[in-house]
């Protein structure tokens, strides 16, 4: 059994929409992809998400009242429309996400429910929801990785979940029950 961390100790979390049905599937192709032909594997270690708040540090003793943060916060509309392929610099490439108000709506709330809570929690003024296909570890390879994926067109209406709290146990992210 596992002693309950001490007071103070901070985990990493964040709050994102999964990805779900034969969607998911392909997008974890396309990060499999990824990770074979340039060596950025890094997406592997997430299930398929949108992110709504960033990786916080957070007491893990909160985790159950985080989760129930998440279910406070819902979503009318469960579904996600998928675009084409494009990048952040020379760091990042996604599949990008058609961008919903609703979305853009339920983050500062989100954000002040966590504050509630003593947690930090920072969001950027812009938001520009995205699936990661590749990142970290993509550098020297941009430009090839790039130029494999960059022509790739998934247009695709897919269903997401309710947003959920997922916590790094050391080497995955997870998503908490």
């Amino acid at each position: 059994m596992n002693p309950e961390p001490e007071k103070g100790t901070k985990k990493l979390f964040f709050i994102a929409l999964l990805v779900k049905g034969d969607f998911a599937e392909v997008v974890r192709s396309l990060q499999e992809e990824m990770c074979e032909q340039f060596a950025a594997c890094q997406s592997l270690k997430s299930p398929p998400h949108i992110t709504l708040i960033p990786p916080f540090g957070a007491d893990p003793n909160l985790s159950k009242d985080m989760v129930e943060l998440c279910s406070s916060h819902q979503l009318e509309d469960l579904s996600g429309k998928a675009g084409s392929v494009d990048h952040f610099d020379d760091r990042v490439i996604f599949l990008s996400v058609e961008k919903k108000n609703e979305w853009t709506r339920l983050r500062k709330p989100l954000k002040a429910s966590l504050k509630e809570l003593g947690i930090k929690a920072s969001i950027r003024q812009t938001y520009h929801p995205h699936i990661t296909l590749g990142h970290k570890n993509l550098q020297p390879k941009f430009q090839n990785a790039w130029d494999y994926f960059k022509d790739r067109e998934i247009d695709a209406i897919f269903e997401i979940s309710q947003p959920v709290l997922l916590h790094h146990n050391g080497q995955l992210w997870v998503v908490v029950d």
